[in-house]
């Protein structure tokens, strides 16, 4: 099965559990979505995400995985907020 993400504004975020200290930890930003082609299988989408080579740099340092959930929203402070403040999870907000 194929499937495009529509192109416009979105939000991208990963939950994941560090299994060395056994803490639940979160990141999150903004992007855009774009119809720029690309010759692969299943779902996708190309995105264009501010300062990328910073966010995969923290991603790298800090042990997550780099797949992550998207929706077209800009929800990417009420979600930090969320996480952080309501759920005790430390929640990145990369800007």
């Amino acid at each position: 099965m194929h499937g495009w993400m529509k192109s416009g504004d979105l939000t991208y975020f990963r939950l994941s559990t560090d299994d060395f200290s056994g803490e639940i930890k979160a990141y999150v930003g903004e992007g855009l979505s774009v119809e720029d082609p690309l010759d692969t299988v299943g779902c996708r989408a190309v995105i264009q995400v501010p300062q990328l080579e910073s966010l995969l740099a923290w991603i790298c340092r800090n042990g997550f995985e780099h797949h992550v959930a998207m929706n077209h929203s800009a929800t990417a402070e009420v979600l930090q907020e969320a996480f952080s403040q309501y759920l005790g999870v430390s929640c990145y907000r990369h800007q």
